[in-house]
């Protein structure tokens, strides 16, 4: 028995899905079909095609659709609508008052966002994206290309984005700061992640024993005392730590470099804690002798005393 289609809005019976899909943009108001040409959108590809063999046949000009005015290129269109709508958004989403400069744009936002269309999909695992571009970064993941190069030092890149971000580990700018202390950052996440540290919240808690971070990725790293795991490596010595910053600060006894320095006396030091101490002991009168059997600190030389003695006697 042949199968039929029905709409729920008008009670109208479609023959195949395809047509009942297509007739329910009718009741939706939305129009995927875009003329190139004008930028007038159609509900249905047959509206498209008729209004392109009735207005552009012959045509080779670009309008814009804001004030109508027509050009010879797409690059010309483009430049006048960079230079004159760059500041103007005329269009507004009616249901989060977003507001758009150009009415494709605003189509796009109502389709993707507020409809969760995503209609570009991965031709290997099928997952689907609201964004052509999107779907170009995912792609590279299937491909394992990496088209941008950094030119300094030849680190590649998925996404410009990221190439460009990465440009001010060697440029040194760091555009974004701190309004409590005035530190700097080159990437806004790690400014948000440093504000953390002002607000005193510690949001990240370790589910074994409590222990609770104000960043994640100190978490993710604490995590491995309890599990025990070492996947940091030194391809030097063959030694395996837990965390990342501990894995670099280990580093710096290969290469004999110390890049913490003291602000008040200049001493260079190879770990912040022999820094920290250094600080405390010698500038600010507080004995705090560190230790690098646990990494705890102590006041008093008797108690670091007491401490390892404990410990022997344990061994």
């Amino acid at each position: 028995m042949e199968e039929i289609y029905y709409c729920e809005f008008c009670n109208k019976f479609l023959s195949t899905s395809q047509a009942l899909n297509a007739h329910k943009l009718i009741h939706s108001r939305e129009r995927p079909y875009r003329c190139e040409d004008c930028g007038e959108a159609f509900t249905l590809s047959t509206e498209l095609s008729s209004h392109k063999c009735a207005f552009h046949v012959g045509d080779k000009r670009k309008h814009c659709e804001i004030w109508g005015k027509s050009f010879s290129k797409n690059s010309n269109l483009s430049s006048h609508k960079r230079a004159i709508h760059a500041t103007q958004r005329p269009y507004d989403c009616e249901i989060c008052g977003k507001s758009f400069s150009q009415k494709g744009t605003l189509s796009n936002h109502v389709r993707t966002v507020h409809i969760g269309e995503k209609p570009y999909k991965c031709t290997v695992c099928d997952k689907g994206f609201a964004a052509r571009a999107s779907l170009k970064y995912h792609s590279y993941h299937h491909t394992g290309e990496r088209p941008y190069h950094c030119e300094v030092c030849g680190h590649t890149f998925t996404r410009m984005t990221c190439l460009e971000k990465h440009k001010r580990v060697h440029t040194g700018e760091k555009p974004y700061t701190c309004d409590v202390c005035g530190k700097a950052f080159s990437r806004r996440f790690s400014l948000r992640r440093h504000q953390i540290l002002h607000t005193g919240l510690k949001p990240y808690i370790c589910e074994i024993c409590g222990t609770a971070f104000s960043d994640y990725s100190n978490l993710a790293g604490h995590k491995r005392v309890h599990t025990g795991e070492r996947k940091y490596q030194c391809e030097t010595c063959g030694r395996a730590f837990c965390t990342n910053r501990s894995l670099s600060s280990h580093k710096y006894n290969h290469s004999g470099e110390k890049p913490y320095h003291c602000d008040i006396c200049g001493l260079k030091f190879s770990l912040t804690s022999y820094l920290l101490a250094h600080r405390n002991n010698i500038h600010f009168g507080e004995k705090r002798y560190p230790r690098k059997v646990s990494g705890k600190a102590f006041s008093k030389k008797d108690s670091l005393k007491k401490t390892q003695a404990h410990s022997h006697m344990r061994k």
